[in-house]
């Protein structure tokens, strides 16, 4: 998912009760990712400034940190810095987690279980996305339901509301 709500990648299996991380490391993204045989943006340098930066990935805390991967820091050695730069990672990852919202707003099947036989599912679930892109070229975001993709709970966590 990019900074415009749009799939870049999809890498749906049958990765069972395994979390975020487990899931990830399993994908042929993270296989791309590890052998560097993926054409990632080359550095880029910051609006305004002269500093340089990698594109990178931002992941929550079950994620491995990595020099393609940024994600929080641990809870337990948190000071007033770590806790800000979480907060401001966590805002990154809302995109994320702001589409889901919206994605089951739009498409009722995405709002529970899909109940068909697994290829059936990555069949839907993958139509969903590419037609999801279609929507966001052809339309802009103002074919999708309006989702308050601003507000996030106390543990960094969205919370999605109509408007």
């Amino acid at each position: 998912m990019d900074a415009n709500l749009k799939f870049v990648t999809l890498d749906l299996g049958p990765y069972g009760k395994q979390n975020d991380g487990g899931v990830f490391r399993n994908a042929a993204l993270y296989q791309s990712l590890e052998t560097r045989s993926l054409q990632f943006p080359e550095d880029t340098v910051l609006p305004l400034s002269e500093i340089t930066l990698p594109h990178i990935f931002v992941g929550d805390e079950v994620y491995p940190l990595t020099t393609y991967i940024m994600k929080p820091y641990s809870r337990r050695t948190l000071d007033r810095s770590k806790a800000i730069f979480n907060y401001r990672l966590s805002r990154a990852r809302h995109v994320v987690e702001c589409f889901f919202g919206i994605s089951a707003s739009k498409w009722r099947i995405m709002d529970k279980s899909i109940e068909t036989k697994l290829d059936t599912g990555v069949e839907i679930v993958n139509c969903i996305a590419l037609l999801h892109n279609i929507i966001i070229d052809v339309e802009g975001l103002h074919g999708f339901p309006s989702i308050d993709c601003s507000s996030l709970d106390a543990n960094g966590g969205t919370q999605f509301k109509k408007c």
